[in-house]
């Protein structure tokens, strides 16, 4: 790649991703998946009359060493830390919430269907983070009472819970759907229950590879779908399936990651197989990820780093890097507007589509 050496953008944008870092170090240890004791905490100091966002503020600081003080300053504004929105019960009135709400618990062997809760000023996220000149900000919310969800674990670890955050980030894939749908990845089934009850989806097909998660599915859930004669489960891999029978679908959602780590090396496997109009749970957060990984790249060309540095290729990020450099070798970032351009999400997707074909 063709780098100007006097790209101001790129530096500033560097920058940028030591504060999402120390951002995401911040939320992880101090708002995100605290111990009860601390969301007790919380409660007590608004009941003092402080705001949640004080509150919370306090928590840190009151547990922070002097250095951590200090880089939580430089953190702390406009990055989502600053202003957690406090939800209503809405969710409550979703359809499918109202349906799992009223099952009881089952357990079969590793696979576990029960309740969990979000405690009273308990944050967490209700949609995927958002770019913004170079700065991430995380959406944080909570419920001032609290609340109880449905979820689904699989070897212990919660594969799915239908709380808002899931909800959010399904409702364009949800709109978009028509006729013959093809959903890759089961989990609860919401996305098969919401787009089942649209008029102008004709069928939905779910392909899914855990017989135990299609035998719950069938007991537990799809018994009390509206529109169940829509529904249609094939046991299978989603890679295999898509590639001999991806075009007989007007629309494929794909659900089959836990978050945006996992989910870029299968995202950019089935954007090599891709056969039409597809949806990708979560696909703002996986380019924002795969945005890091070119910002990464760009900062070793930037320092003059040549072929010899992506021979090795044995691991996924290794791998990565090496397909960088082959799909960017002839190309030229002379301005910031150019590289503006460069990360745009369209062209981190047409990027990602380049490389999906040299890793796969």
């Amino acid at each position: 790649m063709h780098l100007s050496p006097n790209l101001p953008l790129l530096e500033e944008l560097l920058l940028c991703e030591e504060e999402n870092e120390l951002r995401d170090q911040f939320a992880n240890g101090f708002y995100l998946h605290q111990e009860p004791k601390v969301y007790q905490e919380i409660g007590r100091s608004i009941a003092q009359g402080n705001s949640i966002e004080d509150a919370y503020r306090k928590h840190l600081l009151s547990h922070s060493s002097h250095e951590e003080k200090q880089a939580f300053a430089g953190v702390a504004y406009g990055m989502g830390l600053d202003s957690l929105q406090k939800l209503n019960d809405s969710i409550e009135e979703n359809p499918y919430f109202k349906l799992l709400k009223g099952l009881k618990d089952k357990r079969s062997g590793k696979l576990s269907f029960f309740t969990r809760e979000y405690a009273p000023y308990e944050v967490f996220l209700i949609d995927d983070e958002k770019e913004n000149q170079g700065r991430l900000e995380l959406s944080l919310g909570y419920y001032e009472k609290g609340l109880s969800f449905p979820a689904l674990s699989k070897d212990g670890t919660v594969w799915m819970s239908l709380i808002p955050h899931e909800i959010n980030t399904m409702k364009q894939a949800i709109a978009s759907a028509k006729g013959n749908v093809l959903t890759l990845g089961l989990g609860l089934g919401y996305y098969a229950f919401m787009v089942s009850q649209k008029d102008e989806v004709e069928s939905v097909t779910i392909v899914e590879n855990d017989p135990k998660v299609i035998a719950m599915f069938q007991e537990l859930l799809l018994p009390s779908f509206p529109q169940k004669e829509k529904i249609h489960i094939v046991k299978g891999d989603a890679f295999d399936y898509v590639k001999h029978h991806g075009r007989e679908f007007d629309f494929t959602f794909v659900d089959i990651y836990h978050d945006e780590t996992d989910a870029l090396p299968l995202y950019l496997r089935l954007l090599h197989l891709e056969q039409g109009p597809t949806a990708y749970w979560i696909e703002r957060a996986i380019l924002l990820y795969f945005r890091r990984y070119v910002l990464a790249f760009l900062e070793e060309q930037y320092d003059g780093l040549g072929e010899e540095a992506y021979q090795e290729r044995h691991d996924f990020p290794s791998a990565l890097f090496g397909a960088l450099f082959d799909a960017t070798e002839d190309a030229s970032i002379q301005n910031d507007e150019e590289l503006k351009a460069f990360l745009s999400p369209a062209s981190l997707k047409d990027l990602a589509r380049k490389l999906s074909v040299k890793i796969t």
